[in-house]
């Protein structure tokens, strides 16, 4: 079912694509529909295909081609497997089937996030629950933690942020996914930077003649490694950020939207008034550590929301989604 008239806006940049307004037709519409948004949001594309493909197929395929073209432990791994005269063929037979399950893996995830649901507010697929305003963008009547999402047009149940990374948002039907994402990244960028720490050590390290072996008929190898650690480090930085945060959000029962605007949130508007501390935390480094200090103090952000612990766990892992989400009635500040 539209979400809106066919007058209504996509966004503030976008105009909407008058066929998504049009009705349901036959088996599977709901689906093309969610794909022909998506479309719209994600712009640009190279050969037919979305740019954020592009980006994780490179980066990961690259990535895999300089971890087994060049003298790194993989290599050797990989060799020694498919190698049967190999003298640790079951340790490289092992390392390699971890190696393809991670790839797999991490395919996977990106694939199910890529084309996932957040939570889309759709009329007749929510549970009931206090609703707030009618969205003057889409048109429906979110329920409570919702907020409509300008990157795509509609509204999401427990909206936290919409990811470049994959090109969707996160909200209430895949944010344990996502964070399973984030995890998974996370242990490649690490087993990767590994091995090139591994192969250049002895590059800078090492005897003179390693040394000579590296910065010599091994040169391009040699810095080719180099810039892979100058990538995977950044790349580190990110996702290890990524799952310390989401854990912490998944632990309170908070989003990023909540922490990030603070008092500018209208739902949590009157819980500020009451709250001694910083009006909302911003999304840099600065608001990281602004964060860190008040919850060391005993002086966290509101989280009208939470149940504690064992509860916003199972609702972030396990409840079905989407969940309806009431305020509680106990401590300000009640996490745990």
């Amino acid at each position: 079912m539209p979400l809106s008239d066919s007058t209504s806006r996509l966004s503030p940049i976008r105009e909407r694509d008058p066929a998504l307004d049009r009705p349901p037709a036959g088996p599977g519409y709901e689906e093309r529909r969610v794909v022909d948004v998506l479309r719209q949001a994600r712009g640009c594309q190279i050969c037919g295909v979305d740019r954020t493909i592009w980006i994780f197929a490179l980066a990961h395929g690259g990535g895999m081609a300089l971890m087994l073209l060049t003298e790194t432990d993989i290599r050797r791994s990989v060799t020694g497997a498919l190698h049967a005269n190999g003298v640790n063929t079951l340790s490289d037979w092992a390392v390699t089937l971890v190696l393809v399950a991670a790839i797999a893996a991490q395919c996977y995830l990106f694939a199910r996030l890529y084309r996932s649901d957040p939570g889309w507010v759709r009329i007749g697929t929510l549970p009931e629950g206090p609703a707030r305003q009618k969205c003057e963008y889409c048109g429906c009547t979110p329920p409570q933690r919702s907020r409509h999402d300008f990157h795509t047009g509609q509204c999401v149940a427990k909206f936290d942020h919409f990811c470049p990374i994959i090109a969707t948002s996160v909200g209430d039907c895949n944010h344990f996914m996502f964070w399973l994402y984030c995890v998974m990244e996370t242990f490649l960028v690490l087993w990767a930077l590994g091995l090139a720490l591994d192969a250049i050590f002895p590059c800078l390290f090492g005897d003179a003649v390693s040394k000579a072996v590296c910065w010599g008929a091994k040169a391009w190898q040699s810095w080719l490694h180099v810039l892979a650690v100058m990538l995977l480090v950044p790349c580190l930085n990110v996702f290890g950020g990524l799952i310390i945060a989401h854990s912490y959000l998944a632990a309170t029962g908070q989003t990023s939207y909540e922490i990030i605007k603070g008092a500018k949130v209208p739902y949590l508007q009157e819980h500020y008034r009451r709250y001694a501390g910083p009006r909302g935390f911003p999304g840099r480094p600065r608001g990281v550590l602004m964060l860190a200090r008040e919850t060391l103090r005993g002086n966290a952000p509101p989280a009208p929301y939470s149940r504690g612990l064992a509860e916003n766990l199972n609702r972030f892992i396990y409840s079905p989604k989407p969940v309806s989400y009431t305020q509680t009635d106990g401590p300000l500040n009640s996490h745990v």
